[in-house]
């Protein structure tokens, strides 16, 4: 009978001590996984900055970039995409101002969408065809991918 406890006592110690190592793995993998999650977390926000920064450096205004960058963090392929398209826009209308903002429909909440503003000092006629021209050419870009952007105007003259 002692015997049995004895095995009994040594299997219990051994199966704290495996337990005890299962924790420390486990946590030593959660500390792994949380540090990888940090550092592409920290990758996605540094690459935003930089698409922020390359934008603001073509004169694309952002009037509230955080929830710019939140849309885009939510939707990073467009990240990708916003250079070639401003530089669709800037090829197509070069005397443009250009604003970068979220629409967030206000009858329907959690829609919202990226919206290119192109203003213009004169709205020339054949704007707006010009306007439907530049979506035919960056439609294909968007295709397939989450997250929305519109090119559009909202017919009011450059700000600041």
């Amino acid at each position: 009978m002692a015997k049995k406890s004895e095995s009994a006592a040594r299997a219990a110690v051994k199966r704290k001590k495996s337990s005890k190592a299962l924790m420390r793995s486990a946590s030593g993998r959660t500390q792994t996984s949380q540090a990888m999650i940090a550092s592409r977390t920290t990758t996605v926000t540094q690459h935003l900055a930089r698409v922020l920064r390359q934008l603001r450096r073509r004169k694309v205004r952002v009037p509230e970039s955080k929830p710019v960058l939140a849309y885009l963090g939510r939707y990073s392929e467009l990240s990708d995409l916003l250079l070639p398209i401003v530089a669709l826009v800037e090829a197509k209308f070069p005397k443009a101002q250009l604003s970068l903002e979220v629409y967030s429909d206000a009858e329907e909440a959690g829609l919202s969408w990226l919206i290119l503003y192109v203003r213009m000092r004169e709205y020339e006629r054949g704007f707006l065809r010009a306007l439907e021209d530049l979506t035919q050419a960056y439609a294909p870009m968007l295709a397939g991918k989450e997250g929305q952007l519109l090119v559009t105007s909202d017919f009011r003259p450059p700000r600041g």
